[in-house]
């Protein structure tokens, strides 16, 4: 892997709301043009909180119908936290 850029950068997500992640870009040294990204959030911070509240809400969501696009059957809502 070739050059690596690093930073923070802002996010709105419509469910949890604004989020701050850190990032990392790796290039490949053979084609720049290909890029792996990676963005975490700051363990305890309010955002690694509300990526959590995402990973809860998902977890109950059916599989994908990869061939339609669509989800099949009921979606839960978000468990509380307890």
């Amino acid at each position: 892997m070739g050059d690596k850029t690093s930073g923070t950068k802002g996010f709105h997500h419509p469910v949890v709301g604004d989020l701050t992640l850190s990032y990392e870009t790796l290039r490949v040294a053979d084609d720049p043009a290909q890029a792996l990204v990676v963005h975490t959030a700051e363990p305890g911070s309010a955002s690694a909180e509300s990526l959590r509240l995402l990973l809860d809400r998902t977890a109950d969501e059916p599989a994908e119908d990869t061939a339609s696009g669509n989800r099949a059957g009921h979606v839960a809502p978000p468990r509380p936290r307890g």
